[in-house]
């Protein structure tokens, strides 16, 4: 993520969110917890939130709440992805070998137009709703067949240990139906409500659409209505565990299904969206920023700044789509704290934060530190860290071109007199091996060099490695690949420099 992923950032976060939580069930005296008991209250709320069921699911009820754009197996992700063509957009269902993920090497493959949520992924085969026809329709990877499971509108699907469950948009009956089989679907609830949730026993319900504030649990085998829960409104409400979360405005609420404790924030953060799987509960910030978090809001680390939508969380991956690229979408690694633009060139964690200086101050620069730069720019050195702090106004100079561009952070505007520092741009060819015809693959690495003003003794070089080149070439001559954006590294340098 240019950095690696932050470090906590709520000191007392676990300790205020445990207060929250309990301290309006059943009394009226104050709440007076030691280190010990907040420890053990932590970790009730996180037992009792954990999904034990979450193996026997199709797509995780997050990612159906929040868009149902990704699905993946052990080797390959599917996205439904928009593209643009002039004043109208299309949806297109894209498949990528995993392996690929955070490279620029496109080896993504349209697959069919869709628009939709996908809710599963058994057997090669995509079980989605569509979103113009509200119709549950399966689509085989292989075959490219397209089926649809029952012939009515559909207003909540989902898979739960290999059974299909939807609710009809009109009558809000509940039918179920057997992956893989080519029985028709059963009724087995009748105006069920729209479904929220399932679990091994139960199917849970929004039954108020209008006011969304009554939820029903029915037994998931015999469709017997079993309790109702009034409250909320349940506004993207979900089952996880013993509780029910929902926002209440962008802040995110938890409540026990057994109504034995009454509802609470769920989280010090405002949440435009969340999501929840295993022991991870990730919240988008209405403003900017990813945060990840115990599922009773303790132990708070901020992810990334960007302003991130459409939030996909799996094992290992945290998909999005990022506003501050145009929507494109982006994927974090958690095994790796790493950060990637999904199909294209990554920018700057929280957006672009270089900009190019106006002809009239590079002139300046130019005046100031031309002839500086042409002295030392061959210059590196073996040395990548530094401990003397130099300040943050610091000029970036790409010297790749035919003319000098200068650059600097878009938080530390200067004039070339109260410049603290030069960090000099310049590409290397690193050779990766030969092709068959003898011909060279080359790397386009990026060089980042730093030095004091007047001295040309260069203190540290920093090299940001590109992509490498093709695998297979047609035709004559060496190849190259094409470097990746140094900018996340330069905010990493002018942070230790600051």
């Amino acid at each position: 993520m240019g950095k690696k992923i932050r470090n906590n950032i709520y000191i007392f976060s676990t300790l205020i969110i445990i207060i929250l939580a309990f301290s309006s069930c059943n009394s009226t005296k104050p709440t007076i917890i030691d280190g010990a008991k907040a420890q053990e209250l932590e970790n009730r709320i996180n037992v009792l939130a954990y999904d034990n069921d979450c193996a026997l699911r199709g797509n995780s009820p997050s990612n159906i709440r929040n868009g149902g754009n990704i699905m993946m197996d052990e080797s390959t992700l599917y996205l439904i992805q928009q593209m643009q063509f002039n004043e109208d957009s299309s949806y297109y269902l894209r498949s990528m070998p995993i392996s690929y993920i955070g490279s620029l090497i496109d080896t993504s493959e349209i697959l069919i137009d869709l628009n939709g949520t996908i809710v599963a992924l058994i057997d090669n085969r995509i079980y989605y709703l569509e979103e113009e026809t509200s119709l549950a329709k399966t689509f085989d990877v292989g075959s490219f067949e397209i089926s649809t499971i029952i012939d009515m509108p559909i207003s909540s699907f989902r898979v739960f240990d290999n059974i299909g469950y939807v609710s009809t948009r009109e009558r809000n009956d509940i039918y179920s139906f057997e992956i893989n089989s080519n029985n028709e679907p059963s009724l087995i609830i009748e105006d069920g409500g729209t479904i929220i949730g399932i679990t091994k026993e139960m199917i849970y319900t929004l039954s108020d659409e209008t006011q969304l504030s009554v939820i029903d649990g029915f037994d998931r085998m015999t469709g017997e209505k079993k309790f109702s829960l009034s409250g909320g409104p349940f506004e993207d409400a979900q089952i996880a565990g013993s509780f029910v979360y929902y926002k209440e405005g962008n802040t995110l609420m938890k409540q026990l299904l057994d109504d034995s404790c009454e509802c609470v924030s769920a989280s010090v953060l405002e949440a435009k969206e969340y999501a929840i799987l295993g022991e991870k509960l990730i919240i988008s910030s209405p403003d900017s920023g990813l945060y990840i978090s115990h599922l009773d809001g303790s132990h708070i680390t901020m992810l990334s700044e960007d302003k991130a939508k459409d939030i996909q969380l799996f094992d290992d991956y945290l998909f999005y789509r990022n506003e501050y690229d145009y929507d494109s979408w982006y994927v974090i690694q958690f095994s790796t704290e790493s950060r990637f633009s999904l199909l294209n060139e990554t920018i700057t964690d929280g957006g672009i934060k270089f900009v190019e200086a106006n002809p009239s101050l590079s002139d300046s620069y130019s005046a100031f530190y031309e002839f500086f730069i042409d002295s030392v720019k061959e210059s590196t050195s073996n040395k990548t860290t530094i401990q003397q702090k130099l300040g943050p106004h610091i000029l970036f100079v790409d010297t790749r071109g035919e003319e000098y561009i200068y650059y600097t952070h878009v938080d530390y505007s200067f004039g070339p007199e109260d410049c603290d520092g030069i960090i000099v741009i310049t590409n290397k060819d690193t050779v990766l091996g030969q092709y068959t015809d003898k011909k060279i693959a080359y790397r386009k690495d990026t060089v980042l060099t730093l030095l004091a003003l007047g001295d040309e003794s260069p203190i540290m070089s920093n090299t940001i490695e590109g992509y490498p080149p093709i695998d297979i070439k047609s035709g004559e001559g060496d190849r190259y690949g094409i470097p990746r954006s140094w900018h996340q590294k330069a905010i990493y340098i002018i942070d230790k420099l600051r």
